[in-house]
């Protein structure tokens, strides 16, 4: 009974377009799960809700993840999560180093880099929004070197 449930439930899928915040944002459902993500300020998810009960802390909100990095929601962390020891790391045989500071990555209050670069980006772009029978989806895309400088 319980899979039966499960099936219906999923079958109850959908996208939908709204504003957070006064941000453009993108809606996926299935059955009584949705979340809820802010494309032009980082691919950031603002909302995750079961039954209409809200699941995440967002602390100081949006506009403080914007403005100053602040912890919020559900961020997209790339290419690393949680904070480096400093700014430079190794990954498979290659040294990276880390641009210091805003705009590109921002540092935790001890001034080393958090939750990887390009913190809420406007500059992410929905690919496609897919909707079926099966799948709520959304693919969006960041062209990191079409800016020398992004903010």
């Amino acid at each position: 009974m319980a899979a039966e449930a499960f099936l219906d439930a999923i079958r109850d899928m959908g996208v939908s377009h709204g504003r957070f915040d006064g941000c453009e944002a993108v809606t996926l459902a299935a059955g009584e799960l949705d979340a809820t993500f802010v494309p032009g300020r980082g691919m950031v998810g603002v909302a995750l809700r079961h039954a209409g009960a809200e699941l995440i802390d967002r602390r100081a909100g949006l506009g403080a993840y914007i403005e100053r990095g602040a912890v919020m929601g559900i961020p997209f962390l790339h290419p690393w999560a949680n904070r480096l020891a400093g700014f430079s790391y190794s990954l498979e045989g290659r040294d990276v180093r880390v641009p210091p500071g805003p705009p590109l990555v921002h540092c935790d209050e001890h001034g080393l880099p958090i939750h990887g670069v390009l913190a809420a980006s406007r500059h992410w772009e929905v690919a496609a929004l897919e909707d079926d029978d099966d799948t709520a989806c959304i693919r969006a895309v960041l062209d990191f070197g079409a800016r020398p400088r992004h903010g």
